[in-house]
């Protein structure tokens, strides 16, 4: 079973630090993550997003990150499992993305 996040907010800064349904800061979904701040918006990941095979020989998913200024200061991973491909992981802005100095994005 694949599961997929689509979080689409207007006027409003996405900050990520954690998912309530976990207690490790992690969203962890096979398929795809879209974290989109239309407008004025800010997207910021503090936390872990994963879009990684779970199962062997099946590629990554896809992760976008799209606002006005987008921050990945956490962990991102789109990786293949196996055979499987590596999947995407889109960071889009219209004024800067910033990339922390100990943040991690994976797509192999």
């Amino acid at each position: 079973m694949r599961f997929n996040f689509i979080l689409v907010c207007t006027l409003i800064n996405i900050l990520f630090t954690g998912c309530a349904q976990t207690s490790n800061e992690k969203i962890v979904v096979p398929n795809f993550v879209f974290l989109i701040a239309e407008d004025q918006g800010d997207v910021i990941n503090h936390g872990t997003i994963t879009t990684s095979a779970i199962e062997q020989d099946v590629n990554g998913g896809q992760i976008v990150l799209k606002a006005k200024r987008v921050a990945q200061l956490g962990t991102i991973h789109a990786d293949g499992l196996g055979q499987g491909d590596g999947g995407q992981v889109h960071l889009k802005a219209d004024k800067v993305v910033a990339l922390g100095e100990t943040s991690l994005t994976t797509a192999n």
